[in-house]
């Protein structure tokens, strides 16, 4: 029997798992940006985008990216993207429906700080749960509620400049890849 489990455990070791969405940022050039997901089943969701919009959504991507990895989101933008939205479902005319309210709280998250890196002047997290407050007030939608702490701002803040000092640095042509985690999947039992 114990050779058995050894065979499995081999055979179980060179399974390559996927316990991701692939994230794929690629520069085309200085105003064109291409954003490929590709799903654990291998299937593929694309968005192309040309001119300022090109400009905005890589450090857009990214933040979103930061703030659903750093609280540990899994039904924000790429979880549902993970799940089997296209990225043209995001937005009007909300092609599958709007999006469930666990994903209104990354939202407002990535507002404020879309915001706050426009006005260049960061927020205390005083401030910035202030806004999160005015949000909540404004929708009165079933939204869970996310309070954030300084250092958490902090830590989410240094690695969204990280990642988009990465970005502008990237030469055009390059592509800059990135893994956003999905729930465990148990291989045995």
């Amino acid at each position: 029997m114990r050779w058995l489990w050894l065979a499995l455990s081999r055979k179980l070791a060179k399974i390559p798992l996927m316990p991701a969405l692939a994230l794929h940022l690629t520069k085309r050039a200085a105003d064109e940006y291409v954003l490929t997901c590709v799903r654990p089943d291998g299937s593929i969701a694309r968005q192309h985008y040309r001119g300022p919009t090109a400009m905005f959504f890589p450090k857009h991507d990214l933040t979103h990216y930061v703030v659903e990895t750093a609280l540990g989101m899994k039904r924000g933008f790429y979880g549902l993207v993970a799940e089997g939205w296209n990225l043209a479902d995001f937005g009007t005319p909300w092609l599958r429906g709007k999006p469930p309210a666990e994903a209104d709280p990354v939202e407002d998250v990535v507002q404020l700080l879309d915001r706050e890196m426009g006005n260049q002047q960061p927020w205390t997290a005083a401030e910035f749960n202030g806004f999160l407050a005015q949000f909540q007030t404004q929708h009165l939608a079933a939204r869970p509620v996310v309070w954030v702490t300084a250092e958490m701002l902090n830590s989410i803040r240094v690695r969204i400049h990280e990642l988009v000092s990465r970005w502008l640095a990237l030469p055009v042509g390059q592509t800059m890849e990135l893994a956003f985690p999905l729930a465990e999947e148990k291989v045995l039992g």
